[in-house]
Protein backbone atom coordinates (compact mmCIF):
# COMPACT_ATOMS: atom_id res chain seq x y z
CA UNK A 1 0.00 0.00 0.00
CA UNK A 2 1.31 3.44 -0.94
CA UNK A 3 2.48 5.63 1.95
CA UNK A 4 1.90 9.35 2.32
CA UNK A 5 5.42 10.76 1.96
CA UNK A 6 6.28 14.28 3.13
CA UNK A 7 9.64 16.00 2.59
CA UNK A 8 10.70 18.67 5.12
CA UNK A 9 13.64 21.02 4.70
CA UNK A 10 15.24 24.39 5.43
CA UNK A 11 16.62 26.70 2.77
CA UNK A 12 19.01 29.63 2.97
CA UNK A 13 20.35 31.27 -0.18
CA UNK A 14 19.70 28.21 -2.35
CA UNK A 15 18.46 29.95 -5.51
CA UNK A 16 20.85 27.92 -7.67
CA UNK A 17 19.39 24.56 -6.57
CA UNK A 18 16.00 25.07 -4.89
CA UNK A 19 13.97 24.55 -8.07
CA UNK A 20 15.81 21.32 -8.89
CA UNK A 21 15.19 20.12 -5.33
CA UNK A 22 11.45 20.83 -5.33
CA UNK A 23 10.72 19.52 -8.81
CA UNK A 24 12.67 16.32 -8.21
CA UNK A 25 10.98 15.37 -4.95
CA UNK A 26 7.57 16.34 -6.27
CA UNK A 27 7.94 13.52 -8.80
CA UNK A 28 7.33 10.99 -6.01
CA UNK A 29 6.52 12.75 -2.71
CA UNK A 30 2.99 13.73 -1.67
CA UNK A 31 3.97 17.06 -0.19
CA UNK A 32 6.77 19.28 1.08
CA UNK A 33 7.33 21.81 3.82
CA UNK A 34 10.22 24.20 3.29
CA UNK A 35 11.27 26.93 5.71
CA UNK A 36 13.07 29.83 4.03
CA UNK A 37 15.64 30.97 6.58
CA UNK A 38 16.19 34.64 5.91
CA UNK A 39 17.47 34.16 2.35
CA UNK A 40 19.02 37.19 0.68
CA UNK A 41 18.88 35.79 -2.86
CA UNK A 42 15.93 34.71 -5.04
CA UNK A 43 15.13 31.58 -3.01
CA UNK A 44 11.89 33.09 -1.69
CA UNK A 45 10.75 34.29 -5.11
CA UNK A 46 11.40 30.90 -6.69
CA UNK A 47 9.53 29.09 -3.91
CA UNK A 48 6.58 31.46 -4.37
CA UNK A 49 6.43 30.60 -8.08
CA UNK A 50 6.71 26.87 -7.36
CA UNK A 51 3.84 27.07 -4.89
CA UNK A 52 1.59 28.12 -7.76
CA UNK A 53 2.46 24.87 -9.54
CA UNK A 54 2.48 22.56 -6.52
CA UNK A 55 -0.46 23.07 -4.11
CA UNK A 56 1.06 20.58 -1.67
CA UNK A 57 4.23 22.67 -1.30
CA UNK A 58 4.08 24.58 2.00
CA UNK A 59 6.54 27.44 2.49
CA UNK A 60 7.17 29.22 5.79
CA UNK A 61 9.56 31.98 6.78
CA UNK A 62 12.15 32.02 9.57
CA UNK A 63 13.57 35.45 10.36
CA UNK A 64 16.17 34.55 12.96
CA UNK A 65 19.82 35.19 12.22
CA UNK A 66 21.10 32.15 14.10
CA UNK A 67 21.42 28.72 12.55
CA UNK A 68 18.80 26.72 14.50
CA UNK A 69 18.38 23.75 12.21
CA UNK A 70 17.73 21.11 14.87
CA UNK A 71 14.82 23.01 16.40
CA UNK A 72 13.26 23.95 13.08
CA UNK A 73 13.57 20.51 11.49
CA UNK A 74 12.22 18.80 14.60
CA UNK A 75 9.19 21.08 14.49
CA UNK A 76 8.65 20.39 10.77
CA UNK A 77 8.73 16.64 11.38
CA UNK A 78 6.07 17.03 14.06
CA UNK A 79 3.91 19.17 11.78
CA UNK A 80 4.22 16.61 8.98
CA UNK A 81 3.20 13.79 11.34
CA UNK A 82 0.47 15.45 13.38
CA UNK A 83 -1.06 17.93 10.94
CA UNK A 84 -0.40 16.49 7.48
CA UNK A 85 -0.81 12.81 8.34
CA UNK A 86 2.57 11.83 6.91
CA UNK A 87 3.31 8.12 7.06
CA UNK A 88 6.94 8.55 6.04
CA UNK A 89 8.90 11.75 6.66
CA UNK A 90 12.08 12.68 4.77
CA UNK A 91 14.11 15.39 6.59
CA UNK A 92 16.51 16.67 3.95
CA UNK A 93 18.95 19.46 3.22
CA UNK A 94 18.38 21.30 -0.05
CA UNK A 95 21.63 19.89 -1.48
CA UNK A 96 20.62 16.23 -0.94
CA UNK A 97 18.98 14.06 -3.60
CA UNK A 98 17.63 10.59 -2.95
CA UNK A 99 18.90 8.14 -5.59
CA UNK A 100 18.05 4.42 -6.04
CA UNK A 101 21.14 2.24 -6.19
CA UNK A 102 19.60 0.01 -8.83
CA UNK A 103 17.42 0.65 -11.84
CA UNK A 104 14.18 1.28 -9.98
CA UNK A 105 12.21 4.23 -8.62
CA UNK A 106 12.33 5.93 -5.23
CA UNK A 107 8.62 5.66 -4.56
CA UNK A 108 8.41 1.89 -4.76
CA UNK A 109 11.42 1.53 -2.45
CA UNK A 110 10.11 4.01 0.11
CA UNK A 111 6.72 2.29 0.20
CA UNK A 112 8.43 -0.91 1.37
CA UNK A 113 10.13 0.65 4.42
CA UNK A 114 8.92 -1.05 7.60
CA UNK A 115 11.40 0.26 10.22
CA UNK A 116 10.46 3.25 12.39
CA UNK A 117 13.76 4.97 11.59
CA UNK A 118 16.15 4.17 8.74
CA UNK A 119 19.63 5.49 7.99
CA UNK A 120 20.66 6.55 4.49
CA UNK A 121 24.18 6.43 3.08
CA UNK A 122 25.42 9.96 2.50
CA UNK A 123 27.80 10.34 -0.43
CA UNK A 124 29.48 13.53 -1.62
CA UNK A 125 29.02 14.42 -5.28
CA UNK A 126 30.43 17.21 -7.44
CA UNK A 127 29.58 18.65 -10.83
CA UNK A 128 32.04 18.03 -13.65
CA UNK A 129 31.47 21.55 -15.00
CA UNK A 130 30.32 23.59 -11.99
CA UNK A 131 30.54 26.97 -13.73
CA UNK A 132 28.41 25.93 -16.72
CA UNK A 133 24.74 25.03 -17.26
CA UNK A 134 23.69 26.43 -13.90
CA UNK A 135 20.15 26.93 -15.23
CA UNK A 136 19.69 23.21 -15.95
CA UNK A 137 18.22 20.54 -13.67
CA UNK A 138 21.02 19.52 -11.33
CA UNK A 139 20.77 15.74 -11.73
CA UNK A 140 20.82 16.04 -15.52
CA UNK A 141 24.32 17.50 -15.38
CA UNK A 142 27.45 15.34 -15.45
CA UNK A 143 28.87 14.61 -12.03
CA UNK A 144 31.45 12.67 -10.04
CA UNK A 145 31.00 10.97 -6.70
CA UNK A 146 33.31 10.14 -3.83
CA UNK A 147 34.58 6.58 -3.69
CA UNK A 148 34.70 6.87 0.09
CA UNK A 149 31.51 6.38 2.06
CA UNK A 150 30.90 8.94 4.81
CA UNK A 151 30.69 7.51 8.30
CA UNK A 152 27.75 9.80 9.06
CA UNK A 153 24.32 8.93 7.74
CA UNK A 154 21.02 10.78 7.36
CA UNK A 155 17.71 9.52 8.71
CA UNK A 156 14.11 9.05 7.56
CA UNK A 157 11.33 8.16 9.95
CA UNK A 158 7.75 6.98 10.08
CA UNK A 159 5.05 9.49 10.96
CA UNK A 160 3.71 7.12 13.60
CA UNK A 161 7.09 7.14 15.35
CA UNK A 162 7.09 10.94 15.43
CA UNK A 163 3.55 10.92 16.81
CA UNK A 164 4.15 8.39 19.55
CA UNK A 165 7.49 9.67 20.84
CA UNK A 166 9.00 12.91 22.06
CA UNK A 167 11.65 13.17 19.37
CA UNK A 168 14.43 15.58 18.46
CA UNK A 169 16.38 15.61 15.22
CA UNK A 170 20.08 16.18 15.79
CA UNK A 171 21.88 18.99 13.98
CA UNK A 172 22.22 18.11 10.31
CA UNK A 173 19.47 15.42 10.43
CA UNK A 174 22.09 12.80 11.20
CA UNK A 175 20.11 11.08 13.94
CA UNK A 176 17.01 11.09 16.11
CA UNK A 177 16.96 11.33 19.86
CA UNK A 178 13.96 10.32 21.99
CA UNK A 179 13.16 11.42 25.52
CA UNK A 180 13.13 8.54 27.97
CA UNK A 181 10.91 8.05 31.01
CA UNK A 182 13.68 9.48 33.17
CA UNK A 183 13.75 12.73 31.18
CA UNK A 184 17.05 12.11 29.43
CA UNK A 185 17.52 11.59 25.70
CA UNK A 186 18.58 8.41 23.95
CA UNK A 187 19.79 8.11 20.36
CA UNK A 188 17.54 5.86 18.30
CA UNK A 189 19.57 2.98 16.81
CA UNK A 190 19.34 2.63 13.02
CA UNK A 191 20.50 0.37 10.21
CA UNK A 192 21.64 1.58 6.81
CA UNK A 193 19.09 1.19 4.06
CA UNK A 194 20.58 -0.92 1.29
CA UNK A 195 18.62 0.31 -1.75
CA UNK A 196 18.88 4.10 -1.51
CA UNK A 197 21.66 6.67 -1.22
CA UNK A 198 21.62 10.41 -0.60
CA UNK A 199 23.68 12.20 -3.24
CA UNK A 200 25.11 15.26 -1.51
CA UNK A 201 26.07 18.31 -3.62
CA UNK A 202 27.55 20.69 -1.03
CA UNK A 203 29.40 22.88 -3.56
CA UNK A 204 28.01 23.77 -6.98
CA UNK A 205 30.12 26.78 -7.95
CA UNK A 206 32.93 28.89 -6.54
CA UNK A 207 30.57 31.68 -5.51
CA UNK A 208 28.16 29.27 -3.86
CA UNK A 209 31.03 27.63 -1.96
CA UNK A 210 32.26 30.95 -0.57
CA UNK A 211 28.74 32.13 0.25
CA UNK A 212 27.68 28.91 1.96
CA UNK A 213 30.71 28.68 4.23
CA UNK A 214 31.04 32.37 5.04
CA UNK A 215 27.37 32.82 5.88
CA UNK A 216 27.02 29.36 7.39
CA UNK A 217 29.81 29.90 9.88
CA UNK A 218 28.68 33.43 10.79
CA UNK A 219 25.11 32.30 11.51
CA UNK A 220 26.47 29.34 13.44
CA UNK A 221 28.80 31.55 15.50
CA UNK A 222 25.90 33.93 16.18
CA UNK A 223 24.08 31.01 17.75
CA UNK A 224 26.87 29.21 19.60
CA UNK A 225 29.76 31.77 19.63
CA UNK A 226 32.95 31.51 17.59
CA UNK A 227 34.46 29.02 20.05
CA UNK A 228 32.17 26.13 19.27
CA UNK A 229 32.84 22.68 17.88
CA UNK A 230 29.52 22.69 16.03
CA UNK A 231 30.04 22.75 12.23
CA UNK A 232 33.87 22.69 12.19
CA UNK A 233 33.77 22.18 8.41
CA UNK A 234 32.27 25.67 8.06
CA UNK A 235 34.92 27.12 10.36
CA UNK A 236 37.76 25.49 8.43
CA UNK A 237 36.46 26.80 5.10
CA UNK A 238 35.74 30.22 6.65
CA UNK A 239 39.36 30.55 7.82
CA UNK A 240 40.63 29.65 4.35
CA UNK A 241 38.34 32.24 2.78
CA UNK A 242 39.63 34.84 5.25
CA UNK A 243 43.13 33.94 4.04
CA UNK A 244 41.93 34.67 0.50
CA UNK A 245 41.82 30.98 -0.42
CA UNK A 246 38.46 30.88 -2.16
CA UNK A 247 39.03 27.91 -4.40
CA UNK A 248 36.21 25.38 -4.31
CA UNK A 249 37.50 22.01 -3.06
CA UNK A 250 37.19 18.93 -5.23
CA UNK A 251 36.63 15.32 -4.22
CA UNK A 252 40.10 13.69 -4.01
CA UNK A 253 38.90 10.18 -4.90
CA UNK A 254 36.25 11.24 -7.40
CA UNK A 255 34.67 8.66 -9.69
CA UNK A 256 32.78 9.73 -12.81
CA UNK A 257 29.12 8.66 -12.73
CA UNK A 258 27.56 10.85 -15.43
CA UNK A 259 23.91 11.86 -15.01
CA UNK A 260 22.02 10.68 -11.95
CA UNK A 261 18.58 11.19 -13.48
CA UNK A 262 17.38 10.47 -17.00
CA UNK A 263 13.90 11.94 -16.66
CA UNK A 264 12.78 15.17 -18.28
CA UNK A 265 12.66 17.94 -15.68
CA UNK A 266 12.82 21.49 -17.02
CA UNK A 267 13.56 24.52 -14.86
CA UNK A 268 11.73 27.83 -15.26
CA UNK A 269 13.04 30.10 -12.53
CA UNK A 270 16.73 29.22 -12.09
CA UNK A 271 19.22 31.45 -13.91
CA UNK A 272 22.86 30.97 -14.85
CA UNK A 273 24.15 34.21 -13.35
CA UNK A 274 27.26 33.90 -11.14
CA UNK A 275 26.62 34.25 -7.41
CA UNK A 276 27.62 37.63 -6.02
CA UNK A 277 28.85 36.81 -2.51
CA UNK A 278 29.59 40.28 -1.16
CA UNK A 279 25.96 41.53 -0.99
CA UNK A 280 24.91 38.38 0.87
CA UNK A 281 27.65 38.72 3.47
CA UNK A 282 27.04 42.46 3.87
CA UNK A 283 23.31 41.92 4.40
CA UNK A 284 24.02 39.27 7.02
CA UNK A 285 26.53 41.58 8.71
CA UNK A 286 23.88 44.29 8.83
CA UNK A 287 21.40 41.89 10.45
CA UNK A 288 23.95 40.84 13.06
CA UNK A 289 24.79 44.48 13.82
CA UNK A 290 21.08 45.27 14.06
CA UNK A 291 20.49 42.45 16.50
CA UNK A 292 23.47 43.50 18.61
CA UNK A 293 22.36 47.13 18.73
CA UNK A 294 18.74 46.23 19.47
CA UNK A 295 19.70 43.93 22.32
CA UNK A 296 21.95 46.58 23.84
CA UNK A 297 19.10 49.08 23.68
CA UNK A 298 16.48 46.70 25.03
CA UNK A 299 18.63 46.17 28.11
CA UNK A 300 18.21 49.89 28.86
CA UNK A 301 14.44 50.17 28.33
CA UNK A 302 12.44 49.68 31.51
CA UNK A 303 9.06 48.84 30.04
CA UNK A 304 6.37 49.61 27.47
CA UNK A 305 2.84 50.20 28.74
CA UNK A 306 0.18 49.00 26.32
CA UNK A 307 -3.23 50.57 26.97
CA UNK A 308 -6.37 48.91 25.62
CA UNK A 309 -9.96 49.87 26.48
CA UNK A 310 -12.39 46.98 26.00
CA UNK A 311 -16.10 46.29 25.96
CA UNK A 312 -17.59 42.83 25.99
CA UNK A 313 -15.90 41.51 22.84
CA UNK A 314 -13.73 38.94 24.54
CA UNK A 315 -12.67 37.19 21.33
CA UNK A 316 -11.12 40.40 19.98
CA UNK A 317 -9.25 40.90 23.25
CA UNK A 318 -7.90 37.34 23.19
CA UNK A 319 -6.44 37.82 19.71
CA UNK A 320 -4.65 41.01 20.70
CA UNK A 321 -3.30 39.54 23.94
CA UNK A 322 -2.04 36.52 22.01
CA UNK A 323 0.02 38.82 19.80
CA UNK A 324 1.45 40.53 22.88
CA UNK A 325 2.49 37.23 24.40
CA UNK A 326 4.49 36.46 21.24
CA UNK A 327 6.45 39.73 21.31
CA UNK A 328 10.23 39.53 21.09
CA UNK A 329 10.33 42.33 23.64
CA UNK A 330 9.24 40.86 26.97
CA UNK A 331 9.29 43.86 29.32
CA UNK A 332 5.80 45.19 28.62
CA UNK A 333 2.67 45.51 30.70
CA UNK A 334 -0.91 45.66 29.44
CA UNK A 335 -3.39 48.05 31.02
CA UNK A 336 -6.94 47.00 30.18
CA UNK A 337 -9.61 49.63 30.79
CA UNK A 338 -12.77 47.60 31.33
CA UNK A 339 -16.42 48.37 32.11
CA UNK A 340 -17.51 47.81 35.69
CA UNK A 341 -19.95 45.11 34.58
CA UNK A 342 -17.26 43.03 32.86
CA UNK A 343 -18.08 39.36 33.32
CA UNK A 344 -16.19 38.05 36.34
CA UNK A 345 -15.08 34.88 34.54
CA UNK A 346 -13.58 37.01 31.80
CA UNK A 347 -11.93 39.30 34.35
CA UNK A 348 -10.41 36.31 36.15
CA UNK A 349 -9.24 34.70 32.91
CA UNK A 350 -7.51 37.91 31.85
CA UNK A 351 -5.76 38.38 35.19
CA UNK A 352 -4.59 34.77 35.33
CA UNK A 353 -3.36 34.75 31.73
CA UNK A 354 -0.14 36.64 32.50
CA UNK A 355 1.14 38.69 35.42
CA UNK A 356 1.88 41.57 33.05
CA UNK A 357 -1.86 42.11 32.49
CA UNK A 358 -3.66 44.64 34.72
CA UNK A 359 -7.34 45.65 34.68
CA UNK A 360 -8.54 49.16 35.51
CA UNK A 361 -12.01 50.64 35.73
CA UNK A 362 -13.18 53.61 33.69
CA UNK A 363 -12.65 56.01 36.57
CA UNK A 364 -9.33 54.68 37.83
CA UNK A 365 -6.20 56.77 37.60
CA UNK A 366 -3.65 55.36 35.15
CA UNK A 367 0.07 56.05 35.49
CA UNK A 368 1.78 54.48 32.47
CA UNK A 369 5.40 53.37 32.84
CA UNK A 370 7.98 53.93 30.13
CA UNK A 371 6.86 54.24 26.54
CA UNK A 372 3.15 53.99 25.84
CA UNK A 373 1.44 51.99 23.11
CA UNK A 374 -2.25 52.48 22.33
CA UNK A 375 -4.14 49.57 20.85
CA UNK A 376 -7.68 48.64 19.88
CA UNK A 377 -9.02 45.14 20.68
CA UNK A 378 -8.77 42.86 17.68
CA UNK A 379 -5.60 44.37 16.26
CA UNK A 380 -2.65 41.98 16.27
CA UNK A 381 0.93 43.14 16.56
CA UNK A 382 3.69 41.50 14.57
CA UNK A 383 6.19 39.77 16.90
CA UNK A 384 8.82 42.52 16.58
CA UNK A 385 6.41 45.47 16.78
CA UNK A 386 7.09 46.62 20.35
CA UNK A 387 10.82 45.99 20.03
CA UNK A 388 11.19 47.94 16.79
CA UNK A 389 9.20 50.93 18.02
CA UNK A 390 10.74 51.08 21.51
CA UNK A 391 14.29 50.85 20.16
CA UNK A 392 13.56 53.61 17.65
CA UNK A 393 12.18 55.90 20.36
CA UNK A 394 15.04 55.23 22.76
CA UNK A 395 17.80 55.82 20.23
CA UNK A 396 16.34 58.97 18.64
CA UNK A 397 15.49 61.83 20.93
CA UNK A 398 14.40 64.07 18.06
CA UNK A 399 10.97 62.51 17.67
CA UNK A 400 8.23 61.81 20.15
CA UNK A 401 6.22 58.93 18.77
CA UNK A 402 6.30 56.22 16.14
CA UNK A 403 3.73 55.34 13.54
CA UNK A 404 3.06 51.98 11.85
CA UNK A 405 0.76 51.95 8.86
CA UNK A 406 -2.17 49.54 9.18
CA UNK A 407 -3.11 48.55 5.65
CA UNK A 408 -6.28 46.63 6.59
CA UNK A 409 -8.21 49.63 7.93
CA UNK A 410 -9.73 52.56 6.11
CA UNK A 411 -8.09 55.94 6.45
CA UNK A 412 -5.26 58.15 5.25
CA UNK A 413 -2.00 56.39 4.46
CA UNK A 414 1.39 57.74 5.45
CA UNK A 415 3.58 55.75 3.11
CA UNK A 416 7.38 55.96 3.11
CA UNK A 417 10.08 53.92 1.38
CA UNK A 418 12.70 54.30 4.11
CA UNK A 419 12.65 55.00 7.84
CA UNK A 420 11.53 58.62 8.05
CA UNK A 421 10.94 61.44 10.50
CA UNK A 422 7.89 63.51 9.52
CA UNK A 423 6.47 66.71 11.07
CA UNK A 424 3.11 65.76 12.51
CA UNK A 425 1.57 69.06 11.42
CA UNK A 426 1.95 68.01 7.79
CA UNK A 427 -0.24 64.98 8.45
CA UNK A 428 -2.69 66.80 10.70
CA UNK A 429 -3.37 69.42 8.05
CA UNK A 430 -4.45 66.65 5.73
CA UNK A 431 -6.80 64.86 8.09
CA UNK A 432 -8.03 67.57 10.49
CA UNK A 433 -11.18 68.35 8.54
CA UNK A 434 -11.43 64.98 6.83
CA UNK A 435 -13.66 62.11 7.94
CA UNK A 436 -10.69 59.73 8.18
CA UNK A 437 -7.85 59.07 10.58
CA UNK A 438 -4.47 57.54 9.87
CA UNK A 439 -4.79 53.96 8.73
CA UNK A 440 -2.50 52.89 11.55
CA UNK A 441 -4.86 54.62 13.93
CA UNK A 442 -4.36 54.32 17.63
CA UNK A 443 -2.99 50.82 17.07
CA UNK A 444 -0.14 52.25 15.07
CA UNK A 445 1.29 54.62 17.66
CA UNK A 446 3.85 54.35 20.44
CA UNK A 447 4.52 57.49 22.47
CA UNK A 448 7.66 58.56 24.27
CA UNK A 449 5.35 60.00 26.91
CA UNK A 450 1.71 61.04 27.17
CA UNK A 451 1.40 64.86 26.87
CA UNK A 452 -0.08 66.60 29.90
CA UNK A 453 -2.95 67.96 27.85
CA UNK A 454 -3.88 64.47 26.71
CA UNK A 455 -5.87 63.09 29.64
CA UNK A 456 -6.58 59.47 28.88
CA UNK A 457 -9.94 59.16 30.57
CA UNK A 458 -11.28 62.12 28.62
CA UNK A 459 -10.58 60.51 25.28
CA UNK A 460 -12.28 57.21 26.14
CA UNK A 461 -15.94 56.88 25.30
CA UNK A 462 -17.83 53.59 25.64
CA UNK A 463 -14.44 51.98 26.23
CA UNK A 464 -13.14 52.88 22.75
CA UNK A 465 -10.63 55.51 21.75
CA UNK A 466 -11.66 58.87 20.35
CA UNK A 467 -8.87 58.80 17.80
CA UNK A 468 -9.38 62.30 16.46
CA UNK A 469 -8.92 63.87 19.88
CA UNK A 470 -5.65 61.99 20.39
CA UNK A 471 -4.34 62.85 16.94
CA UNK A 472 -5.30 66.48 17.47
CA UNK A 473 -3.03 66.66 20.50
CA UNK A 474 -0.13 64.57 19.21
CA UNK A 475 0.32 65.49 15.58
CA UNK A 476 0.58 69.30 15.37
CA UNK A 477 3.47 69.77 17.79
CA UNK A 478 5.46 66.58 17.37
CA UNK A 479 7.82 64.79 15.07
CA UNK A 480 6.94 61.16 14.43
CA UNK A 481 9.01 58.24 13.24
CA UNK A 482 7.39 56.34 10.37
CA UNK A 483 8.30 52.75 9.52
CA UNK A 484 8.37 51.84 5.81
CA UNK A 485 6.48 48.61 6.28
CA UNK A 486 3.64 47.41 8.38
CA UNK A 487 4.40 46.23 11.91
CA UNK A 488 0.85 46.16 13.23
Amino acid sequence: MSKKIIVVSMAKNEADIIESFVRYYMTFADGMIIVDHNSDDDTGKILAELQKEYPSLIVDQLNTIEHIQSEVMTNLVKIAAHELGAELILPLDIDEFLIPKKNTDCRSILDKIVDDVVALEWVDHELVNPEHDRDKFLLSRLCNKSATMRTMTKVFLKGSFAKNNDIRLTQGNHGIRVKTAGGTEALVPTHRHSELVLAHFPFRSRGQYVSKNAIGWLTNATRYSATTVVAPHWKSAFDKICDNDCEMPTIPDAQFVGKLYEGNINLKYTDSEPINVLPRVLKLAEKICDKYARQNTLNKISTVTVIMPIGQDFDAVVGTIGSLLSQTMKNWKLVIIAPDDLDEDIRTALMECDNRIHIYGIGDEINPEGFVKFIIPGRKLSPECLEMEAVALYNHSEFNFTYCNGKDVAGADVVVDVLSIIPGIDIWNGIEEASVDLTGGISGMMLRRIPQELQLLKVIENYHWKEKEILGVLLPENLLFVFPERFV
